[in-house]
Parts: structure tokens; sequence; C-alpha cells
């Protein structure tokens, strides 16, 4: 589970693999966010696959936060649904 997170500092064990990723930043974020939603089992559309990218622009520690909701809030449907 991803999260949740106290403090930016929370967000390291997450953020980690984007800072070192060779293909940048972004790549890393989109990487991150793809792979929640899927394992989440959410289909996207042509315009969340848009928002997303622009979501990917922001810093890592905001990126995982946003993965981290996905992730916790899928989890809970799976527990409390």
């Amino acid at each position: 589970m991803i999260g949740p997170f106290r403090t930016e500092a929370d967000t390291r064990p997450v953020t980690r693999p984007i800072y070192e990723a060779a293909d940048g930043l972004k790549a890393g974020n989109l990487r991150l966010l793809k792979e929640t939603i899927a394992d989440a089992h959410v289909e996207t559309g042509e315009f969340d696959d848009r928002t997303l990218d622009w979501l990917a622009g922001w810093e890592p520690f905001t990126v995982a936060v946003i993965a981290g909701l996905i992730d916790r809030a899928y989890e809970a449907g799976r527990v409390h649904g």
C-alpha cells in the first residue's frame, strides 16, 4: 500500500525510484501513476491520459500522494465494498 503520508519525507520510499530513473522525473511519475491505476483495475480514456501526463509534470512527492490516494481508495473499496 502507498501511504498514508504525514510528511514529505514519508514519500521517499515511493519517490526514490523516480529520482533514480534514467528516463527522467516526468517519465517516472507517469509510470507510478499508470501502474497504480492499472493495479486498481481502472480504465482510462484519452482525456484521462492527457490529465495524467499533465500531473506527471509535478514534483514526485505530489505524484506519490495522488498515487497513494488512488491505491488506498482501491484497497478501501475492496475491504468495505
